[in-house]
C-alpha cells in the first residue's frame, strides 16, 4: 500500500480517488481506515463534501460524528497544516463523492474484532458500533453465547443477537 508524503502531495498523478481512499492515502494520524469510512458515511448524511472539509465551510468538520474528539482534533491539524498542498492535490484529481446510502443496521462485535467483516458489514450499509450502546440493534458474537454478559443484556432488551456465522449469511 503507497502511502501519500504529505509534504510532497502534489507531485501524485491519481485521476479519481474515493473519499475512504483518500484518507488512507494521506495517512492523517488517528484516522485509519475505519474511521475513514466512518467520515464518508457521516458525509453522505450530512450532505458535505470533501471541499467542505478541506475549506472547513459552515464548520463541516464538526459535524462528524461517530469520532472521537482526538480523531476530529487530528483531522483538523493536519488539513490546516496542509490545507494548500491538499487543494493543489485535489485540484487535480477528481473526487467519487459520497452516494446515498442508508443505515441498514447499528452493529456491535463482541468478545472479537474481524476487519474483514467489518470492512464488508460497512460496504453493505451497516453502521459497526465501537461500544455497545443504545444504537446497537444486532450484536454478533464469534462462537458462543455463553457467559457473555453483552449476549444476556441484548437478549434482555430485544436486540437481535447473532453468531459471526450467521451475521456473515446475512451479508451474502
Amino acid at each position: 500500500m503507497i502511502k501519500i508524503d504529505s509534504n510532497n502531495i502534489d507531485k501524485y498523478k491519481l485521476t479519481s480517488i474515493t473519499i475512504p481512499k483518500l484518507f488512507e492515502l494521506l495517512n492523517i494520524n488517528s484516522i485509519g481506515y475505519m474511521n475513514s469510512l466512518k467520515i464518508h458515511q457521516s458525509m453522505i448524511e450530512n450532505n458535505i463534501s470533501i471541499n467542505d472539509i478541506i475549506n472547513d465551510t459552515n464548520n463541516s468538520v464538526s459535524k462528524l460524528y461517530s469520532l472521537n474528539d482526538n480523531v476530529i482534533s487530528n483531522l483538523i491539524k493536519y488539513i490546516d497544516s496542509r490545507r494548500d498542498k491538499i487543494s493543489m492535490f485535489l485540484s487535480n484529481i477528481d473526487i467519487i463523492e459520497p452516494k446515498t446510502m442508508p443505515i441498514v443496521a447499528n452493529v456491535y462485535f463482541t468478545s472479537f474484532r474481524d476487519n474483514m467483516l467489518m470492512n464488508v458489514a460497512l460496504s453493505k450499509g451497516y453502521n459497526v458500533e465501537k461500544s455497545f450502546n443504545k444504537r446497537v440493534n444486532i450484536l454478533v458474537y464469534k462462537d458462543s453465547m455463553e457467559n457473555n454478559k453483552k449476549v444476556e443484556k441484548a437478549l434482555s432488551k430485544n436486540i437481535k443477537v447473532m453468531s459471526r456465522d450467521e451475521f456473515l449469511e446475512l451479508l451474502k
